[in-house]
């Protein structure tokens, strides 16, 4: 597949991992509010709201890193996209074993398999 092609599916994956990312970041002012409002100030309680944040910032990480490695023309990009698309795809079967079917563990499975098909169709380095 000609780079542009390569390009056009990781920024499409990429683009719906930052909008994932984005929609798990707007549920972290209920979390926190919901933290202040139990009253315990234990260790695990108060590290809840920073927990939460954890997901949404690597989602960001990974959808800015591959879409530059693509751009770019990293060597390593298809490693990197077979990797995240793995690490994603776990993250959505432990979503969905945590909470049922969710628009987020599908979201992240489709931005898995733009990103695995991306790994298919990209040169090999």
């Amino acid at each position: 597949m000609k780079r542009s092609g390569t390009i056009a599916l990781v920024a499409t994956g990429s683009l719906i991992l930052a909008g994932t990312a984005a929609l798990h970041y707007t549920g972290f002012a209920e979390i926190s509010a919901w933290v202040d409002g139990l009253g315990d100030r234990s260790f695990f309680a108060t590290a809840i709201p920073t927990i939460w944040l954890f997901p949404s910032i690597h989602w960001f990480a990974i959808a800015i890193g591959l879409f530059a490695a693509a751009w770019f023309g990293l060597a390593a990009l298809r490693v990197l996209l077979f990797g995240c698309a793995l690490l994603l795809a776990a993250d959505a079967a432990l979503i969905y074993s945590a909470v049922g079917p969710f628009i987020g563990s599908g979201t992240l499975l489709a931005a898995a398999a733009l990103y695995a098909i991306a790994g298919l169709r990209a040169k090999p380095s």
